[in-house]
């Protein structure tokens, strides 16, 4: 049983990260982009890891930034990172795109983008089954240890189709709601406790 008194108290689940697994920002994480993030790692070892932050929408559409696209209706666009920001990466659940690179089951990132883009066009590929981000979330030796042993993330899993699918507005909240009674409280915590 959940003592009253530990329900805000934040701790690393120690659940272990790996590829595929999302990284959950703990509440009361300050800072654009990270606050209130979920970010799936690509890839994860002690020397770095990489991941792409799930739930940022860019005002612009990818539609401005893909001129071939500009008589599409609007694509969403995420900033998946402070890093490399002039970088597109995007997720998807196509096995057969060329390079595509598996991240976990029916998961994979980019692939032959050109193929992607004519498959869009022709209407043989519907673009809202991708997920497009301008830049990612990386770390250096040890450094996602060290974040993790001091509490600022929580790791968790979800099927392949949430991460595809889910709205970026709920997101944190319902991997949160996802993950049980204590991260339930969580989600309901105000982002400025003053204004409550």
């Amino acid at each position: 049983m959940i003592k009253p008194e530990d329900l805000f108290t934040v701790k690393y689940n120690q659940e272990l990260p790996e590829a595929g697994k999302l990284l959950v920002a703990e509440p009361f994480m300050t800072g654009y982009p990270f606050s209130r993030s979920i970010v799936l790692l690509i890839e994860h070892a002690m020397e770095s890891s990489m991941g792409i932050i799930l739930n940022r929408p860019i005002l612009d559409a990818l539609n401005e930034v893909i001129l071939e696209f500009e008589d599409l209706d609007p694509i969403p666009l995420y900033r998946g990172g402070p890093l490399g920001e002039d970088i597109l990466f995007f997720i998807h659940s196509f096995e057969h795109i060329p390079k595509a690179l598996p991240i976990k089951k029916g998961l994979y990132l980019n692939g032959d983008f050109e193929f992607v883009k004519s498959a869009i066009i022709a209407g043989k590929l519907n673009a809202s089954d991708f997920k497009f981000f301008l830049g990612y979330a990386g770390w250096g030796p040890n450094q996602l240890h060290y974040e993790l042993q001091g509490d600022s993330w929580l790791v968790t899993e979800e099927p392949s189709d949430f991460i595809l699918h889910q709205r970026p507005e709920h997101m944190w909240d319902n991997v949160l709601n996802n993950m049980g009674y204590k991260y339930k409280i969580w989600a309901k915590y105000p982002l400025d406790p003053s204004s409550n």
